[in-house]
């Protein structure tokens, strides 16, 4: 037998990746931040669409008694390249307001899973577009791909999870879980900084010299989904519309994923 012939094949699929992800996470729990990997390979199913898979890993933080944190984790392992994130902004280290899924349970009833607008630490960067390697005009965008099933992933495991567990034994007390969706990726994670002036019209390119480019250690992806679950904003406007179905997704270089979790919490 070839040894080499079957590392091969090992290598060729996201799963030692995966794997990795998950020891690292798991060997760092309680030395450097407080998330705790409770299941990995969880597999959810979307009723509604017949869609169904399985989530790489899901992390737990509980902040007290009644509130609990939860990170939905897509391991993305790629071959080459880097992530470059556009942003046509001049501060791009901002502090940003998150839309992240929220549970809650009371004494005999589950309230209706809704997306609600929450600030979150770490501050970083955030982009609306990003280009991959080999990625052509028609093709459709990967990290929008990736970033849509995670979160129908995310709001079905959050759907699954008011059937179970202990129920308030209190009226008065409320249950309440927050969930994040994270992509883990061992490529490196790029900004690209530039001013729209800097396009060219007639090429649609940026002129030579211009756009100033950063190495980051994880970034906010801010962009409009489809999602089952809605937010509490009722929107008057097209504009208001756009704002509330804006989702964020942080997307992590692997690398710096123990610096990622000891900083994320709620500010």
């Amino acid at each position: 037998m070839d040894d080499n012939v079957f590392r091969k094949q090992v290598n060729a699929s996201g799963y030692p990746f995966q794997l990795r992800v998950h020891h690292e996470v798991k060997t760092s729990y309680g030395k450097d931040h407080n998330w705790f990997p409770i299941c990995q390979e969880h597999r959810w199913q979307n009723s509604l669409s017949g869609t169904e898979g399985f989530i790489d890993l899901v992390l737990l933080r509980s902040i007290h008694e009644y509130l609990s944190l939860y990170i939905v984790v897509e391991c993305k392992r790629v071959s080459g390249g880097c992530w470059v994130f556009l942003n046509p902004r001049s501060d791009h280290q901002q502090r940003s307001t998150d839309h992240a899924l929220v549970t809650k349970r009371q004494q005999n009833k589950s309230l209706s899973p809704i997306w609600e607008k929450i600030h979150f630490e770490p501050v970083s960067s955030t982009s609306s577009f990003c280009t991959v390697p080999g990625q052509g005009n028609k093709d459709t965008p990967m990290l929008e791909r990736v970033s849509g099933e995670l979160l129908d992933s995310l709001e079905s495991i959050a759907t699954e999870q008011l059937n179970v567990g202990q129920q308030p034994s209190q009226v008065s007390q409320t249950l309440t879980a927050i969930y994040l969706p994270v992509i883990v990726t061992n490529t490196q994670l790029v900004v690209c900084q530039f001013q729209p002036s800097e396009v060219d019209l007639s090429e649609g390119k940026l002129t030579d010299d211009r756009g100033e480019f950063e190495s980051v250690p994880f970034i906010r992806f801010q962009k409009n989904f489809t999602t089952r679950y809605t937010t509490a904003t009722v929107p008057m406007s097209l504009a208001e519309t756009n704002r509330e179905n804006e989702k964020t997704i942080f997307v992590v270089h692997a690398p710096r994923l123990r610096d990622f979790l000891r900083q994320c919490n709620l500010d």
